[in-house]
């Protein structure tokens, strides 16, 4: 430090000595300010305190770069870090430098880190992250959108394209594809809304739906919809299971039918079969016992066949008729017998004759019961007769258990069917004499005609096991 030296004695001197004292102070105090850090210095004189000068060697280093990275300031993302991007590598300033951001003029774009192919979806939840095309809204990655997949969520299920209503069924296999509570065509064939277990005819959407038993009759139009063989209103209008035709009251389920009381008086049938007899020998009353063995009830007439009145008794009180003629074919049946039996036909009833019936026919003895006779004559014969079923009519309920051939003796008609020009007889058996059985619908009512000649001669014919199934049918089938 320099020596202060005070000289009163001369004016200039004293001056002198004054200046330089200033000086002395001067840059004792810059000193103590400057160790005191009250003033800057600046190496480079370019105006910036050393402190903040970047480099204070360098007179030429910019001066607005806060962060001294060399970056100016308004070219800096952040000029208070040195460590920070800058807009020439991140545009948006988002820390992602321009090769790894998606969208480097959006500083919350994605980045190709996190979006390999920068379509906004991030890699984790990316269908296909190297596939920009690939569509966005596609939970379940299976290539159809969010809007067009029934469940976005499962890859496996439909698609609105294959599957309208989205109820897991296929539009092929859909009966309404655009309603998901609609049956399918693997439960319900004819698509019809009846379920194949519970459809009449799954193959046929006309098929009634109300129909529960399959009978093709409407349940409201049925006696019985849980039974395909009940009656219907239209048949049986008080579904007492007799039908319309034969049910003496249709109008109450209480009154019953000519089954039961034939005439409909009130009074039940006496029994199933009345049988006019020729003779009540042995084979008469075998052939009354093998139809009472078949369950049916039995009365015998009251009289022979030629003396049968219509009364003794009438035929009004049983469902059918059997009419023995081989020992009394010289003496015809009286016409009220004769008429009694017509109208009981007509009415309904059922009526089986033997010969010698064609022969009285032939004689003119019996013309008013010709619609009855199914046989006409050419002649006769007896003794070993051999029948053969017809065969185009071997389903038919009187051949119900017979052989397609079989022999016994008696007397037998020759000749052939009547030519009837309405309700024509059906040929059931044939012998090399003609036509030996035959089954006509007439009226109401039913008609089997015989050609054999039942006690005639000493002929045990009704003792023949196989003449006697045929009476048992014919019975049965006359009584339906």
């Amino acid at each position: 430090m320099a020596s202060i030296f005070i000289q009163i004695t001369s004016d200039n001197s004293t001056i002198w000595k004054e200046r330089e004292l200033i000086g002395v102070v001067m840059r004792l105090v810059y000193g103590l300010l400057f160790l005191s850090g009250l003033v800057a210095c600046d190496a480079d004189k370019d105006g910036i305190p050393t402190k903040e000068d970047c480099n204070d060697e360098d007179g030429t280093m910019p001066q607005n770069d806060a962060d001294c990275d060399g970056v100016l300031t308004d070219e800096d993302c952040d000029d208070n870090d040195a460590t920070s991007t800058t807009l020439a590598t991140d545009a948006d300033c988002d820390s992602v430098l321009t090769a790894d951001d998606c969208n480097d003029n959006n500083s919350f774009s994605t980045t190709v880190a996190t979006d390999a192919d920068c379509d906004g979806v991030l890699t984790t939840i990316d269908c296909n992250d190297a596939n920009f095309s690939m569509p966005l809204n596609d939970a379940d990655c299976d290539g159809v959108v969010t809007s067009d997949d029934c469940n976005d969520n499962d890859p496996l299920s439909t698609t609105r394209a294959t599957d309208a209503d989205c109820d897991s069924v296929l539009t092929a296999d859909d009966c309404d594809d655009n309603d998901p509570l609609s049956t399918t065509v693997a439960t319900d064939g004819d698509c019809d809304g009846v379920l194949t277990a519970d459809d009449c005819d799954d193959a046929n959407a006309n098929i009634p739906l109300d129909d529960a038993d399959c009978d093709s009759v409407l349940t409201a139009d049925d006696c019985d919809d849980n039974d395909e063989f009940s009656t219907t209103l239209a048949t049986d209008a008080d579904c007492d299971g007799v039908l319309t035709e034969v049910d003496c009251d249709d109008t109450d389920p209480t009154v019953g039918g000519q089954s039961t009381d034939f005439d409909c008086d009130g009074v039940d049938n006496i029994a199933d079969v009345l049988l006019i007899w020729d003779e009540n020998t042995t084979p008469t009353t075998s052939l009354l016992t093998s139809l009472e063995n078949a369950g049916l009830t039995v009365e015998l007439s009251d009289t022979n066949e030629s003396l049968y009145d219509g009364t003794n008794p009438s035929p009004q009180d049983f469902a059918t008729v059997i009419h023995l003629n081989g020992t009394t074919y010289q003496n015809k049946m009286l016409t009220t017998g004769q008429q009694a039996l017509i109208d009981f036909v007509g009415d309904g009833g059922g009526y089986i004759h033997t010969e010698w019936h064609a022969y009285q026919i032939n004689q003119n003895q019996m013309m008013l019961m010709r619609d009855l006779i199914l046989f006409d004559r050419s002649s006769g014969s007896e003794g070993e007769l051999t029948w053969s079923v017809n065969a185009s009519e071997i389903n038919h309920l009187v051949l119900n258990g017979i052989p397609s051939s079989f022999s016994f003796d008696g007397g037998m008609n020759e000749g052939t069917v009547h030519a009837f020009s309405t309700d024509p007889s059906v040929v059931l058996m044939t012998a090399s004499a003609g036509d030996m059985v035959a089954a006509r619908e007439f009226g109401m009512g039913r008609i089997v005609g015989f050609a054999h000649a039942a006690n005639y001669g000493s002929y045990e014919t009704l003792l023949d096991p196989n003449i006697q199934q045929l009476f048992v049918n014919a019975a049965i089938w006359t009584m339906e």
